[in-house]
């Protein structure tokens, strides 16, 4: 390969790299469409380039292939039969293609621990401001919402408190597994300091899904990792326990799960009468279909998807959808996993354990909700990205200088 080809193929992997972290970067703000889009096609742009340049394709096979061919062609079907054609279609591009093809752009082309780490410190920067500028409002009266059950809620610059909830429930297990790993010390304050700052931001959420998912995502990593670090982070919880609002104490006590077993049950209804393909790809047409099952009880309010995350698959794309959705789960879960107890590399096993915590806090928490869209998904998949690029690359060199 001439040095011409070497510089261009260069390039355009800077490029490639630097268009996800401008992405990532672009997240939290919510809302900028015209500037993610950016952020995706300026790395697809340049790995076109790139393959053309060396008149291959470049395209690296990933565990996950057949499970997201499955999940691709079941949502194209499910777009064909939907109740609104257009709308799905519409939906089919803006979320899963954007998926689809951020998942290979990042699977082709990131593959040395310093490109990792790079989107990994672009995560913990980008979110960093948003913990805390959710933490300042919610004393200071700005970044909040209220609702029936709690006066005031944090949200920070998100959209609603449940979103900023599912948003860290997804960051913090990840950080903190590389956080458990890391061996050295100024880095793991900042890890550290990092965790406390967005589980207290978490805490003002209010949201107990969260809450859940991500403890139960942290016992896991714990029990995984025995670690001193476990004692350290709790006493320094509870130094911090006397700014916790007493109303925490009251939402954790207090159980209710209001109108969304309403809407499970006319989920499950739906699901009966629409069971190979669903109603169509698209949280909305749950919204535009449930006037028909309203008989449950429920006739205002959100109703604009089911509120759990199974049940709306399975409303979308039907048994078929749920069974593709399974498999893909399952090829993401057991490639990691098996990916983590071969490495010895010590940041790429903090990641691969941290990226199972996430894994683990989305599930748990995605039983009484629906966030798998828009900012959120995006999100996920460039995690879930960077834990396959890791398992396809496990014999890759690091190639640059420690970050």
């Amino acid at each position: 390969m001439n040095s011409g080809r070497v510089l261009i193929d260069q390039i355009c992997d800077t490029i490639i790299l630097f268009g996800i972290v401008f992405l990532i970067l672009a997240l939290p703000m919510g809302g900028k469409a015209a500037v993610k889009a950016w952020g995706l096609l300026l790395p697809l742009a340049a790995w076109f380039v790139k393959m053309f340049n060396n008149k291959k394709l470049l395209f690296e096979k990933t565990p996950v292939d057949m499970s997201f061919a499955a999940v691709f062609i079941v949502i194209l079907l499910s777009c064909i039969i939907s109740i609104r054609p257009p709308y799905s279609i519409q939906e089919f591009q803006h979320e899963f293609l954007c998926h689809f093809t951020l998942f290979y752009i990042i699977t082709s082309n990131i593959k040395k621990d310093f490109q990792f780490k790079t989107l990994l410190w672009s995560i913990i920067i980008g979110y960093s401001w948003v913990a805390i500028y959710g933490i300042a409002g919610y004393y200071m009266g700005f970044g909040i919402q209220s609702d029936d059950m709690v006066r005031r809620r944090a949200k920070s610059v998100m959209g609603h408190p449940g979103e900023a909830a599912f948003t860290f429930a997804l960051i913090i297990p990840l950080v903190m597994g590389v956080c458990i790993y890391e061996k050295k010390k100024t880095k793991k304050i900042i890890l550290c300091i990092f965790i406390l700052i967005s589980s207290f931001f978490l805490v003002l959420t209010f949201s107990r899904g969260g809450w859940i998912g991500t403890g139960i995502a942290l016992v896991f990593i714990f029990f995984k990792r025995r670690t001193k670090l476990l004692f350290l982070l709790l006493g320094l919880m509870l130094l911090i326990s006397p700014f916790v609002p007493k109303m925490v104490i009251q939402r954790i006590t207090t159980t209710t799960i209001g109108d969304r077993v309403f809407l499970w049950k006319s989920a499950i209804c739906m699901i009966a009468d629409h069971p190979l393909l669903g109603i169509g790809y698209g949280n909305r047409n749950y919204q535009q279909l449930y006037p028909q099952y309203s008989f449950y009880g429920i006739q205002e309010g959100n109703l604009q998807n089911a509120h759990n995350f199974y049940l709306q698959i399975l409303v979308e794309m039907g048994i078929l959808g749920g069974l593709a959705f399974l498999s893909l789960f399952k090829a993401i879960i057991l490639s990691t996993w098996k990916t983590f107890q071969k490495d010895s590399g010590p940041f790429r096993k903090g990641v691969l354990l941290g990226g199972l915590g996430t894994i683990i806090a989305f599930l748990i928490f995605s039983t009484t909700t629906w966030r798998y869209e828009n900012d959120i998904a995006l999100l996920f998949w460039i995690i879930i990205s960077i834990l396959i690029a890791i398992h396809i690359n496990k014999e890759t060199v690091t190639g640059s200088p420690e970050f």
